[in-house]
């Protein structure tokens, strides 16, 4: 079977569009992992970076997390708590003006029952 030469470019084309396609979906995925890995290259340099803040500050004076002078770094130090978590945790802070007691927590959108027994020993108010 004889293959004409406008036969052979459409394959070069089609072979061409997948090879860019999956080429452009690869990066987006392999990039996003080799970002995670470099993340993680050394934990324990963040985690010791982590416990010094932590020393710094009166958000751990009695062991205990201070919602109300809490970073987001700190927040994410508690369990279950992740970077969305924290961050609605700031923005509730923000916007009642602070928190008035632990269980307003269960007021943030995210933080259940679950969650919120949790952390509910990891954490005060003033």
């Amino acid at each position: 079977m004889k293959v004409k030469r406008a036969e052979r470019i459409m394959v070069c084309v089609t072979l061409a569009l997948v090879a860019f396609f999956t080429g452009f979906f690869l990066r987006g995925r392999l990039g996003h992992e080799i970002l995670v890995e470099v993340e993680r290259a050394d934990p324990a340099a963040s985690q010791a970076e982590t416990v010094r803040a932590a020393e710094k500050t009166p958000a751990f004076d009695d062991g205990r997390l201070d919602l109300n002078v809490a970073t987001q770094a700190e927040l994410e130090t508690l369990p279950g708590i992740g970077p969305v978590l924290s961050e609605r945790i700031l923005q509730y802070r923000e916007t009642h003006d602070g928190f008035g007691a632990v269980s307003e927590l269960l007021n943030v959108e995210g933080v259940g029952e679950k969650i919120y027994q949790k952390i509910v020993d990891d954490v005060k108010v003033g």
